[in-house]
């Protein structure tokens, strides 16, 4: 909802959205995350989990796919074999994020 406001140049009402935050720096690439949330997690078009850090964006599932989005933003190259670590942690990471 605060993305949303964002973009219409709108403040949102005392009270409304109180756990909302606007992501729009991160699409306008102003900024690669935020400083108040560790990661960001969205839906794609085909309903499949994304969780964004940083540079880096993790397609949930069974077989994971992890991008750089810095170098490549079609998301062209899978990058989940040659950075388990990687994966692993941002698996773990949405149970650190509040949701209500």
């Amino acid at each position: 909802m605060a993305t949303v406001a964002d973009i219409l140049d709108q403040d949102l009402p005392e009270g409304a959205a109180e756990d909302s935050t606007s992501i729009l720096p991160l699409l306008a690439g102003e900024k690669t995350e935020l400083p108040d949330r560790p990661g960001v997690i969205n839906h794609d078009g085909y309903n499949r989990l994304a969780i964004r850090n940083g540079p880096w964006k993790l397609i949930a599932g069974m077989a994971p796919q992890l991008f750089n989005l810095e170098f490549d933003p079609k998301e062209s190259k899978n990058l989940a074999k040659t950075h388990p670590k990687r994966v692993t942690e941002m698996q773990k990471r949405p149970a650190t994020i509040k949701t209500r």
